[in-house]
């Protein structure tokens, strides 16, 4: 409670009324006695009388208790704690629960947020969630194959983050859920795969059937080649996965880095997609479930498209990569581009990188 007088209370008497005058005649004398008599009731009556808070007061402060929220109240001081102790009880009705005062706009949510993390517990790959949805898928300009730019409805998903390592990839070599890799080497270095030294660079030489059943092994799968293009590039139709600056030596490892082979993954963390997925431009191409077809982008469904029923390379079966990689020029790295081999192509510059359906 405040040291000063609350307002509102019963004043205390001016105390200079308590000063004798000197009567000049026996008339004056009984007027004084009878005020002094006056002045003693009305002290008497003020110090008696219990001192109370006006209502309005009380009710404000009770309504300024009952809207603390859950946490302020536990992590209140003990000295805190103990004046709230003091405080009059509510005189009105019951505050409402706090799930009735609550806006709708700040009801928590079940939804995850785009970009979300969570661990795979298969392989320890980090996932990032992409949320359902639209967005454009193609080109409008680009090559005859990555045109027209349509419309693209898509169920929610996770993404890797990176591509496969090869340390992930020996997890499932040991479970015997994988073939190796039909290279242990990469274009510059005579022992990559199995070598520490290279433990989290992106596994190489490794064939679309061998992409599919490591990403069957980590309980995911690989992922439709709209899927793909959205996680790089997500809802605002971006020709590189970090947004519309041209490609540098600084943001990706592609041929004019000069590097000339793969780096660890997430070396650049300035190429990331709208969701955070690194390297989905440069170091590795990687494989996607779909068919290719030239054509198919003219006929494919709205809704979830999976690529068409059956290849679209006359010389026989073919599927597609997406990404680009370490000799990869510009054009080839955008999130658009598309690159074909058939399923048993093994290359230094293939790798994999998984989805999974909520």
């Amino acid at each position: 409670p405040a040291a000063s007088q609350p307002r509102g209370a019963t004043p205390l008497p001016d105390r200079s009324a308590r000063r004798w005058l000197v009567p000049a005649t026996l008339g004056g004398l009984g007027l004084i006695a009878v005020g002094g008599i006056a002045v003693v009731a009305i002290i008497a009556t003020a110090l008696l009388s219990p001192r109370t808070t006006p209502a309005s007061n009380t009710s404000a402060a009770a309504a300024a208790t009952a809207t603390l929220p859950l946490a302020a109240v536990t992590a209140a001081s003990p000295e805190v704690t103990a004046a709230a102790a003091t405080l009059p009880a509510a005189t009105g009705p019951a505050p409402p629960a706090a799930t009735e005062t609550l806006p709708t706009s700040q009801e928590p949510s079940a939804t995850l947020a785009p970009g979300a993390a969570t661990i795979a517990s298969t392989d320890g790959m980090t996932q990032l969630y992409v949320p359902a949805g639209e967005f454009g898928m193609g080109s409008g300009l680009g090559p005859p194959d990555q045109r027209p730019l349509h419309t693209i409805y898509l169920d929610a998903l996770w993404i890797d983050r990176t591509e496969v390592t090869n340390a992930m990839y020996a997890l499932c070599v040991s479970a015997s859920a994988c073939s190796p890799p039909l290279e242990t080497r990469s274009i510059t270095r005579a022992s990559y795969y199995g070598d520490p030294g290279f433990a989290d660079y992106p596994v190489l030489f490794v064939n679309w059937h061998q992409a599919k059943a490591y990403c069957e092994w980590a309980g995911q799968r690989l992922p439709t080649e709209a899927e793909w293009e959205k996680a790089a590039r997500g809802v605002d139709e971006r020709p590189y996965p970090w947004g519309s600056d041209l490609p540098t030596i600084f943001r990706l490892n592609y041929a004019p880095s000069g590097k000339g082979d793969t780096v660890a993954i997430g070396l650049y963390p300035s190429n990331a997609s709208p969701y955070g997925a690194l390297d989905m431009a440069g170091n590795a191409s990687e494989w996607v479930a779909d068919y290719y077809d030239p054509n198919y982008y003219a006929v494919s469904p709205a809704e979830n498209p999976t690529g068409p029923a059956q290849t679209g390379c006359p010389e026989g079966e073919c599927r597609v990569l997406r990404g680009g990689s370490w000799n990869s020029q510009d054009h080839e790295v955008t999130t658009t581009a598309r690159l074909f081999y058939g399923p048993n192509d093994s290359r230094d510059a293939f790798s994999v990188r998984c989805a999974q359906t909520p």
